[in-house]
């Protein structure tokens, strides 16, 4: 790494990670290519240059970031069982703390998160057959991150398309012909509980949970599922979720023959609170130039 002042001038030049500050494969067995380096910048000071680095020696992992953490997530696979391996390291001095370990893979960084210290990850098991799927909650105990609390064996065959934290609460979709929504309270972590299931064509893939006049609301962005055709036109879904043990749908759009990035892509996604109007891209093919035409749909949450 090269250090230069505010004139172009080098400085310094080193090591981004010192030796010492790099990890040796966590298996013995393993030879991993790559390495995963986390390094801390103090941006208000007049120096410049690295304050602290470390190097983890992972292939491909996800990442969550909370104030204090950041967590890497890897697939590990133990006689074709998946699970997910997990590495805590603390943002201020750039330091391994913990690590520990979850059956099943997650579906995207939503499926993770950390509230008052708890990390709290859905995960889907063998997701390919026999699959279920599992909410658990882990806390740092030493250098290991302990299950203290966990929910498993939930929509037996189907597996997680979506999942949002909130606060003490949690919302999973599942998909294999139908969206079963299940709301969980999490307020303890020692004992979450499921609370709600809401059974209703279609799934959705982005979830958002907006608070507006008293009420707990989640829009879905996702698709429908006509169970005669199999056709999935794109679906916008609103769900009152106050009161948890009864869940509702109580409005939805279908947009025929369009997809929209915000399916895997939730910087596409737009809530305006002031407004409320959530505003996403949708493209839809004209078969007469074979083009795709490309729109912004906005839509009023109420």
């Amino acid at each position: 790494m090269e250090t230069y002042d505010g004139e172009g001038n080098l400085l310094e030049a080193g090591l981004l990670t010192a030796p010492t500050e790099i990890y040796l494969p966590f298996n013995d067995d393993e030879f991993v290519p790559d390495l995963v380096t986390l390094s801390t910048f103090d941006v208000g000071d007049d120096s410049s240059g690295i304050d602290d680095s470390t190097s983890l020696p992972l292939g491909w992992a996800r990442l969550f970031v909370s104030r204090d953490n950041l967590y890497l997530f890897e697939e590990q696979y133990d006689d074709f069982a998946p699970n997910t391996q997990i590495w805590q390291l603390d943002l201020d001095t750039s330091e391994l703390v913990a690590s520990g370990e979850v059956p099943g893979i997650v579906d995207s960084r939503f499926s993770i998160d950390e509230h008052e210290g708890f990390l709290r990850i859905a995960t889907t098991v063998n997701p390919w057959e026999d699959s279920s799927n599992n909410l658990y909650i882990l806390e740092q105990n030493d250098t290991q991150l302990d299950i203290v609390g966990q929910i498993e064996g939930l929509a037996p065959g189907e597996r997680i398309f979506s999942t949002r934290f909130r606060g003490d609460y949690g919302f999973v979709v599942t998909f294999r012909e139908v969206d079963p929504l299940f709301t969980f309270d999490l307020s303890d972590p020692t004992a979450p509980e499921l609370k709600g299931e809401l059974k209703i064509p279609g799934f959705s893939e982005y979830l958002q949970v907006i608070e507006q006049d008293d009420q707990t609301l989640l829009i879905g962005v996702g698709r429908d599922v006509d169970l005669e055709t199999f056709e999935r036109p794109l679906k916008i879904s609103l769900f009152d979720v106050t009161d948890l043990s009864n869940p509702t749908e109580i409005d939805s759009h279908i947009i025929d023959g369009g997809y929209s990035e915000a399916l895997w892509d939730s910087k596409a996604v737009n809530y305006i609170p002031e407004q409320q109007l959530l505003a996403i891209p949708v493209v839809d093919y004209d078969p007469e130039t074979f083009t795709d035409i490309g729109q912004l749909s906005v839509f009023e949450i109420d």
